[in-house]
């Protein structure tokens, strides 16, 4: 089989792993949820969820990520062993940070617990997919995912039948979803090996990754949660159903970029002039024609799962069709920055992104409510997209 078509295989098969993931997640557990638990229960799940998705998204999906770099720059027998400690101590980090703040956060003393094991599950299973990844086992990853919807499915039927636990279909999920993971490669269950003399390059290399990640994410999920003290409880819970189709232009685009970054960690460098060439001028087709096809799948998505929210959507439909459009054109822009440029560029792109978000976002909600926290977000965006572009564009 041809090169091309091995990556398209894989981008087809990566992207129905992932879709799998998302009918459990975002089309199936939280519009359900969302129907049954009260406003200021469902906002309050919906808050943590963004303090977990910023944790897990910046310390065990990016040491997944700095091992997929580091395999392509450097490869070696004791890459995965380096990185696997540093997902050590980001576990036990999380542990030390989750359980205080969910309790501050008025969670009880058996939420915070479960709480905080589901997200120490799910920064395990970020980085386990980014290895297998690398590996380009998308298959195991697809068999993980579904192990997450059957969790999902079977916690959603005895919460029918009256059990009042709320975070049942997350626990299922992640439980069954890690597990498989885990098992799907050797490796996994091997014993740590010593650290090797490149460790401290790879911690820093790390470190520089999570501090960006963590700017970056911040922005990324932060709008949900800064919604929420600004505005309320009822426009939290719009303001993320009328987002629910950034989800659904995930399903498209994480798989992609996945594919995208195992192959190009493999790459020696010599396409980067011609790819980034390519990817700048496909990626601005590509927001352009998300801007112009997200107001009426906006409409769509949140008519099928959250008609509750509709009217209030209707009123911000806009600005959050163009905001999903340039944070999309963002993440694929990133991959390629990440591989053929200065990993530590990012945490400074992304200290002006959290400034921006911060400042218009306070500043737009003040002025505008809803409404004008929309357009601030989405002029953040914006702002973002440009710097990526012509800073690569330029660099070319």
């Amino acid at each position: 089989m041809s090169k091309r078509k091995l990556f398209l295989k894989d981008i087809v098969v990566n992207t129905v792993a992932f879709g799998v993931y998302m009918v459990a997640h975002h089309i199936i557990m939280l519009p359900y949820l969302a129907k049954v638990l009260p406003v200021e229960v469902n906002a309050q799940l919906l808050l943590f969820l963004m303090l977990a998705s910023i944790y897990t998204a910046s310390f065990g999906n990016e040491f997944g990520v700095l091992y997929q770099v580091r395999m392509g720059r450097n490869p070696g027998d004791t890459v995965f062993s380096d990185v696997y400690r540093l997902l050590h101590w980001s576990n036990l980090l999380l542990i030390v940070i989750s359980i205080p703040l969910l309790l501050i956060l008025d969670f009880s003393m058996q939420e915070t617990l479960a709480l905080t094991f589901i997200t120490l599950l799910w920064n395990i299973r970020m980085f386990y997919h980014s290895v297998l990844r690398h590996r380009k086992q998308f298959k195991a990853i697809f068999v993980s995912n579904l192990g997450y919807l059957l969790g999902v499915a079977a916690a959603i039927v005895l919460l029918v039948k009256g059990v009042n636990i709320y975070w049942l279909p997350l626990m299922l999920g992640e439980i069954l979803s890690t597990l498989i993971a885990l098992l799907k490669d050797k490796e996994f269950m091997k014993k740590t090996k010593a650290r090797s003399s490149e460790y401290k390059v790879i911690r820093k290399e790390g470190l520089n990754l999570v501090g960006a990640a963590v700017l970056g994410n911040i922005p990324s999920y932060g709008d949900k949660i800064l919604v929420l003290p600004l505005l309320g409880s009822s426009n939290m819970s719009a303001y993320y159903a009328g987002n629910s189709l950034s989800k659904g232009l995930m399903l498209l685009v994480n798989p992609v970029n996945g594919v995208l970054l195992s192959w190009l960690s493999t790459d020696a460098g010599d396409n980067k002039r011609s790819l980034t060439k390519r990817m700048l001028r496909a990626n601005l087709i590509i927001v352009i024609a998300l801007a112009l096809i997200s107001y009426p799948l906006i409409y769509l998505a949140t008519y099928l799962l959250y008609r509750q929210f509709l009217d209030v959507v209707l009123a911000i439909i806009i600005p959050l069709a163009i905001s999903a459009a340039f944070s999309t054109g963002t993440t694929v822009l990133k991959v390629i920055f990440l591989r053929y440029y200065k990993i530590s560029a990012i945490k400074y792109i992304n200290l002006l992104k959290i400034i921006l978000f911060t400042g218009l976002a306070l500043l737009g909600a003040y002025l505008g409510g809803l409404l004008g926290f929309t357009i601030a977000i989405a002029v953040s965006n914006c702002i973002i997209w440009l710097i990526y572009f012509f800073s690569m564009f330029r660099s070319d």
